[in-house]
């Protein structure tokens, strides 16, 4: 969010950018150290249960040789994951929520 500029009365964002509807007021401000964990754990849970997720992300890297470390990496690990089991859990919750949500 923009602070200190007047983006001018015809500016698409002017009408959204009004104090009251300023989300960071009265707010407190958090040490960012209070992130890290949540970061952690939600990197090991994805990298866990959405190993294909990886891989997908690593497949879209461009071309380079860390990037073909980092893509190998991403599909050895797919494999183990699949081999294991988490992510077959993954994919089973994705197709139930997928049939919950319908057509």
């Amino acid at each position: 969010m923009a602070r200190d500029n007047d983006l001018g009365p015809d500016h698409h964002l002017s009408r959204l950018m009004t104090p009251e509807l300023d989300p960071t007021a009265g707010a407190k401000p958090e040490p960012l150290r209070r992130l890290w964990p949540a970061a952690i754990a939600g990197t090991l849970i994805l990298a866990l249960f959405d190993a294909q997720g990886l891989e997908k992300w690593a497949a879209r890297l461009p071309e380079s040789p860390v990037s073909n470390w980092v893509i190998v990496g991403a599909q050895e690990w797919k494999a183990w994951m699949d081999k294991l089991g988490p992510a077959r859990v993954f994919d089973d919750l994705r197709k139930a929520f997928r049939d919950f949500r319908g057509p």
